[in-house]
């Protein structure tokens, strides 16, 4: 389920979409990657039982990544109560260093039963899904996820730039999510864009590409148009991520926000 699809500080600050959230079931195993500010109050909301969480995982630093993070904890921990549940992040984000102080309370780092620090190439697994961290390019140390399952490899590109062996970094991957900020005539530094995108998605050949995390131009030029003119130009299937969007990749069915996800 997409808890929020908002992409850039204006998006967020202004909530033109909610925060950045993703909740991820591969099997009997569920992820909340990159919780944004709202994503938890926004879950309970809607009725996830966030206490069946798996693991938390943050792919770098930034508010709209990971504002919620101690909150996903204490959701899945009942407040540090019941030491369960395996935290996914870079030794800096958890322990910090002479720059940069931690993002994980230290109470909550100790409320998990396991913390898996991420490096680039390193394999974690958490129970039947083996993980694979790659590294980005970004403003900040950062991260993209393949996720195998025993049915599906899930990829998901975070916050980055485009580089050279970006495509090879992802390439057998089933299922592809990004997050591409800006819309084809508009580029920044560190972030992805639907010209990017295209390249990305015609060198990889998912079977399913799924585009959230947009920004305020993005939003003003209007995702679903954006999507309309990336869909010509590949020959995977593409989706729209929206707020309260559920997903079954092995389906490619969507459900409504009303359909509650199931843990």
């Amino acid at each position: 389920m997409f808890l929020g699809t908002s992409g850039d500080p204006i998006a967020v600050s202004k909530q033109l979409r909610k925060s950045h959230g993703i909740l991820l079931r591969l099997g009997e195993v569920v992820f909340f990657l990159d919780p944004g500010p709202g994503s938890v109050s926004d879950a309970i909301s809607k009725g996830l039982n966030l206490r069946e969480l798996s693991a938390v995982v943050l792919s770098h630093r930034h508010l709209n990544h990971a504002g919620d993070a101690n909150a996903a904890i204490s959701a899945m921990t009942l407040g540090g109560l019941d030491k369960r549940g395996v935290l996914i992040a870079s030794k800096e984000l958890v322990d910090g260093n002479e720059q940069k102080p931690p993002v994980i309370d230290p109470f909550f780092k100790k409320a998990v039963e396991r913390i898996l620090f991420i490096e680039d190439k390193k394999k974690l697994g958490v129970g039947d899904v083996d993980i694979v961290a790659e590294k980005l390019i970004h403003d900040d140390e950062s991260f993209g996820f393949k996720f195998f399952s025993h049915s599906i490899c899930f990829g998901y590109i975070s916050d980055t730039e485009y580089f050279s062996g970006l495509i090879e970094r992802f390439k057998g991957t089933d299922v592809l999510m990004m997050n591409v900020q800006n819309p084809f005539d508009i580029s920044t530094p560190y972030r992805l864009n639907a010209e990017d995108a295209v390249k990305i998605i015609n060198g990889i050949k998912p079977s399913l590409v799924i585009l959230t995390h947009f920004g305020s131009k993005m939003l003003h030029a209007d995702p679903i148009i954006v999507t309309r003119e990336i869909r010509k130009k590949v020959e995977s299937e593409i989706i729209m991520a929206k707020d309260g969007l559920v997903i079954e990749p092995r389906t490619y069915s969507l459900g409504s926000v009303q359909e509650r996800l199931k843990f």
